[in-house]
């Protein structure tokens, strides 16, 4: 050791010394550890989901906050999943508790009557219903371009009051046997709806448990937004821009002339409006 030392000498020890934190590397070890506990926290999501795990266990994971990372199966889209720019297979699961009045059910079963008897039968015992519709374009000489098939899944579920977790297996159950079916008929790209069950949010978490082992890309659609909300949206932001602009007015001082008090802009309209009226 000493040797070292006579070796290195002062100049040698004080250039192996760390230096004295710059605020740029403050902000580098900042965001090292960030990036070190956002992988720790994937590293803990991605043991439990891969791991068979509970069903306590699964619903603990599904209720902390994941990263977006771990969203490699599906995504959310705002809007109707019935949409004419949805070209997906389409999924609807609902609960089976008063199901024939349900307005996703009675839009689906208004397009395609020939579902209904299935619907309210099968589905409403918590079973999946499917069909599939086929179209082509076809001229005089012959079918115009590629026939193209899609496919409309009703699942039931019972959504009788229960605990978080029986209503997280409940969906999960649902889930793998559309993932059988659609596995053994090559559906990939596809379409899903569960608005009146739970968040989008959390059924993206049972997603990715379930497909974790499946090549598929799935939109969940969390429906369209109220009218109603976005006339108070708009009315809330009207208001507010008139309030910044009555607020902008009343700073706005006009010059005073002689002996008269100094007044804001707003103060003058006021007494031009008095002296008209007289």
């Amino acid at each position: 050791m000493h040797e070292l030392l006579n070796t290195l000498g002062q100049e040698g020890i004080r250039k192996m010394a760390p230096d004295v934190p710059t605020p740029h590397c403050e902000e580098c070890k900042k965001k090292y550890h960030e990036e070190q506990e956002a992988l720790r926290k994937r590293i803990a999501i991605l043991s439990v989901i891969t791991n068979n795990p509970s069903a306590g266990q699964l619903t603990e994971i599904v209720n902390t906050d994941w990263p977006d990372e771990l969203y490699g199966k599906s995504k959310l889209v705002e809007g109707s999943i019935l949409s004419p720019a949805n070209e997906r297979d389409v999924i609807v699961i609902t609960g089976t508790q008063n199901m024939e009045n349900k307005p996703l059910i009675k839009v689906i079963i208004g397009r395609q009557p020939h579902m209904e008897r299935a619907i309210m039968e099968v589905a409403k015992e918590g079973k999946v219903v499917y069909a599939s519709n086929t179209c082509s374009v076809s001229t005089e000489s012959g079918t115009h371009g590629e026939e193209v098939q899609r496919y409309t899944f009703i699942a039931g579920v019972d959504d009788r009051e229960c605990g978080e977790e029986e209503a997280d297996q409940r969906l999960v159950g649902v889930l793998q046997k559309l993932k059988g079916i659609c596995k053994l008929r090559d559906l990939r790209r596809l379409s899903l709806s569960v608005a009146d069950l739970m968040t989008g949010s959390r059924l993206r978490k049972l997603i990715e448990y379930v497909y974790q082992d499946e090549e598929v890309d799935i939109e969940v659609y969390t429906g369209a937004r109220k009218r109603v909300d976005l006339v108070q949206e708009q009315e809330t932001v009207g208001v507010e821009e008139w309030r910044t602009v009555s607020r902008s007015r009343e700073k706005i001082v006009v010059k005073k002339v002689g002996n008269e008090k100094q007044m804001t802009y707003a103060d003058l309209l006021k007494k031009m409006q008095t002296t008209i009226k007289k």
